[in-house]
C-alpha cells in the first residue's frame, strides 16, 4: 500500500489536530487587558485590523523594525499580544496608535501537558466544530526548547508550517512580560528570534537568549509553508 501523505487530506483523523480554546474579539484604543478564566497560560494568536468587518487584516505581533525619530518618523501601527496567568495583554504602537480603533480576534491553544480541561468553544448545533470548507494542520511534533543548540529533526524534505510561542522567565520588574508567552508571529520572523526551520530541522541558535526567556514552545506540522 502506498504511503499516505498527510499534506493530500484537508482533515485525517489518522493525525492529531489543533484544539482552539479560547476565542476573544473586541476593540480598543491604545490597549487593553483581556480577562481569561483558564486555570493555565494558553497559547495565543490572531490578527488586528482598523476595519471591523476584516476586509484586511494584520498578525498580532507583527511591528516594523524601524525605531521611531521623534519629530521625523513615526513606525507604521503595530498591535503586540501577551499571555499572562490570568488576562491577554494587547497594545497599540506607532503612527496614530493613541487614536485608532482596533479590531481584533485572539484565538489560544492549550499548552501540552497541563494536567486541566479545556473548555468547550462552541455548543450550538448550528456552530460548526469541523468545516471542510477549510484545512485542518496535522500535527507532526510539539516540544520545547530550554536551551540554546537544541534541534527536533523532523526529515520531511520539505519545509512545514510551524508555529511558535516564547515563554518568558519570572522578571519582577517586568510585570507585563514575566511568566507571559508571546507568539512567534510568522516563520518570515524566526531569524529574529534565533530559530530556523529548514527542510530536515528546526532548531534554536546556540546563541538564544534563555535567562530572559525560560523556553520556546514549538507546533511543526506535515502541512507545507
Amino acid at each position: 500500500m502506498a504511503k499516505i501523505d498527510p499534506r493530500n487530506f484537508l482533515l485525517n483523523t489518522d493525525y492529531e489536530t489543533d484544539k482552539i480554546i479560547l476565542i476573544k474579539t473586541g476593540d480598543f484604543i491604545g490597549s487593553i487587558d483581556i480577562p481569561h478564566s483558564l486555570s493555565f497560560t494558553p497559547l495565543i494568536f490572531g490578527v488586528w485590523s482598523t476595519d471591523k468587518n476584516f476586509i484586511s487584516g494584520n498578525t498580532l505581533g507583527v511591528f516594523s523594525e524601524s525605531s521611531p525619530i521623534p519629530g521625523l518618523y513615526t513606525p507604521p501601527l503595530g498591535v503586540s499580544c501577551i499571555a499572562l496567568e490570568k488576562k491577554i495583554r494587547l497594545e497599540a504602537s506607532g503612527e496614530d496608535s493613541d487614536t485608532q480603533k482596533i479590531y481584533y480576534r485572539v484565538y489560544a491553544f492549550a499548552p501540552d501537558n497541563i494536567g486541566a480541561q479545556t473548555p468547550i468553544t462552541a455548543n450550538q448545533a448550528n456552530q460548526f466544530i469541523l468545516n471542510t470548507d477549510y484545512n485542518y494542520r496535522k500535527i507532526k511534533k510539539t516540544g520545547e526548547f530550554t536551551q540554546g543548540g537544541k534541534s527536533y529533526k523532523h526529515n520531511l524534505g520539505y519545509i512545514p508550517q510551524v508555529m511558535a510561542w516564547i515563554k518568558y522567565a519570572e522578571l519582577p520588574n517586568l510585570p507585563n512580560f514575566s511568566k507571559g508567552i508571546e507568539p512567534v508571529v510568522d516563520i518570515s520572523y524566526f531569524t529574529d528570534y534565533r530559530l530556523e526551520i529548514t527542510e530536515s530541522v528546526l532548531k534554536a541558535d546556540a546563541n538564544f537568549p534563555f535567562g530572559l526567556i525560560e523556553k520556546i514552545i514549538w507546533r511543526v506540522y506535515y502541512d507545507e509553508a
